[in-house]
């Protein structure tokens, strides 16, 4: 009918992705059954992928501000295992998607050409991320390209962004660029901004903002034997935002960076 006809063009094109993407997942089988950990792999790479803190934050913020040049986030890690928990995020915009393709498989390769000529990939509802993931353990892992989703709206986006500004500011002068982003989207959205101070007034809010913060030590060296140790955060260092004093379970308060 005349629907099916002005949707045929749109209709293919799923049906190609939906194709090469079966491909993959029989060859990522193959590969498991080879390395004799059958279907493991993809399951420790996302069990990865979702214990590291904020990792799908950061890539939402990263790509919804760089969406305009259609990228790819690229996921990397070192050999040396040091980056394992703190993964790297590089953009690879569309004018250079062409040097993401070295670290493809070949179906990736034809799914990234597939979406490169594609004129209904909407930036304001996805985006692509590439995993290059070199720390030990993961060498047997797939390193496939995907395609992940927002589900939030534009001004949800932007208030997040805000909020990774915030958590993420370590020097006074990520601290006021933090602020003015805060404050210009409070210009922007001014019912926001109401809810906010009512919010900020409430005996709720300060109950919460009263709280220590509670966290779990990783990526210690020195002090390796401390990884996996849960604290409260005590606040800062005093003369040094960098690190923060974090009293343990026993009592014992430690200094350690912020990112650890």
């Amino acid at each position: 009918n005349e629907c099916q006809r002005a949707d045929w063009a749109a209709h293919k094109l799923d049906c190609k992705a939906l194709g090469i993407q079966h491909e993959k997942n029989m060859a990522l089988i193959a590969a498991s059954k080879v390395i004799g950990r059958p279907r493991k792999n993809v399951k420790f790479l996302w069990e990865w992928f979702e214990s590291i803190p904020d990792l799908v934050v950061k890539l939402k913020c990263l790509a919804w501000q760089r969406r305009s040049e259609r990228p790819v986030i690229r996921i990397s890690t070192s050999p040396d295992g040091s980056d394992a928990r703190t993964p790297r995020l590089t953009v690879v915009p569309r004018r250079e998607w062409g040097l993401a393709r070295s670290e493809l498989s070949p179906g990736d390769r034809d799914t990234l050409c597939l979406l490169q000529d594609a004129n209904g990939f909407d930036v304001e509802k996805r985006y692509l991320i590439l995993l290059h993931l070199c720390h030990p353990g993961s060498e047997s892992w797939p390193m496939p390209l995907k395609e992940m989703y927002y589900v939030n709206d534009a001004a949800d986006m932007e208030r997040m962004i805000v909020g990774q500004a915030i958590a993420s500011a370590r020097t006074p002068a990520e601290q006021v660029a933090a602020r003015a982003l805060m404050n210009a989207f409070f210009t922007a959205h001014p019912a926001v901004s109401e809810e906010f101070d009512k919010f900020a007034e409430s005996a709720h809010a300060r109950d919460i903002m009263s709280r220590p913060q509670r966290v779990r030590l990783t990526g210690l060296r020195g002090a390796a034997h401390l990884n996996g140790r849960e604290g409260d955060v005590r606040g800062s260092v005093p003369g040094n935002d960098a690190r923060v004093v974090v009293r343990l379970a026993d009592g014992t308060e430690v200094s350690v960076k912020r990112e650890n």
